[in-house]
């Protein structure tokens, strides 16, 4: 009898499981947000374009149109 309890307990479990599973991948939503370039492809653009700006190009800079943003880390603008 107590071997027929059992196997009972597990088969319920195990439907109860597969249950969980499939509302799982029923109720899985494509991410909002795809990337079309990886990470490596990324770093190749922003190294082969010139993208970083020196001080001389930013003291020549005298239009109101841009806006600098200071992106550095506490610990970086510390230092």
């Amino acid at each position: 009898m107590k071997e027929l309890e059992k196997t009972k307990r597990i088969s319920i479990s195990a439907v109860l499981f597969l249950l969980i599973v499939v509302i799982a991948i029923l109720t899985f939503e494509k991410p909002q947000h795809v990337f079309k370039k990886n990470t490596h492809a990324t770093l190749n653009e922003i190294v082969n374009n010139n993208y970083i700006l020196t001080l001389n190009y930013l003291d020549s800079i005298t239009s109101e149109n841009y806006t600098l943003i200071d992106i550095r880390s506490n610990f970086e603008y510390s230092k």
